[in-house]
């Protein structure tokens, strides 16, 4: 956040300061050790004495509302949203947002089979959930619940699991031919 008059900025979960998330640092005694409200804003924490504490991340915290009370306008707080790593903009990108949360992995070469133009989404994804291994399948259910019926629901005789299905399964074998 910028902080301008500081009313929408929240003191302990926005980034307002360079330390970051307070409410990260301090762990909710914080709020109890610094004498401000978890819903505190910037303004209501800038508006208070200043107090001198023990602790060095406290005092650095109280330092950081003194640089702030000198900056304070009257203009509205602006949000701003990182576009990559060093860049930080106003405008919110819900592509650049994509691509930092994300954990990029290499592309693996049967992704063009599944996600193509035309491919129907519904089962394109659960084929893109059969290429990992992520199918509600009896040996996966087993892990989430003890004491369920993990046999073949096509051939009743062997324990359900994607490679059975799709290719060890008499009954899926006749399909396939």
């Amino acid at each position: 956040m910028e902080v301008r008059n500081g009313k929408t900025t929240s003191f302990w979960y926005d980034t307002w300061s360079k330390m970051d998330h307070l409410l990260d640092l301090t762990g909710v005694r914080g709020c109890v050790d610094m004498g401000i409200s978890l819903k505190a804003s910037v303004v209501t924490a800038v508006a208070r004495r200043p107090w001198r504490h023990r602790s060095d991340l406290y005092n650095m915290i109280e330092d950081a509302l003194h640089t702030q009370r000198s900056k304070m306008t009257l203009r509205e707080d602006v949000a701003l949203w990182k576009s990559n790593m060093e860049v930080i903009k106003l405008k919110f990108s819900t592509k650049n947002t994509w691509s930092l949360i994300r954990s990029s992995a290499p592309t693996v070469n049967w992704h063009s089979n599944i996600w193509f133009t035309h491919s129907t989404p519904k089962y394109a994804f659960m084929v893109w959930l059969a290429m990992h291994n992520k199918l509600s399948t009896g040996d996966r259910m087993l892990l989430w619940n003890v004491g369920i019926d993990v046999i073949c629901v096509l051939c009743q005789q062997q324990l359900e699991t994607r490679d059975h299905l799709f290719f060890g399964c008499a009954y899926s074998q006749n399909f396939w031919l």
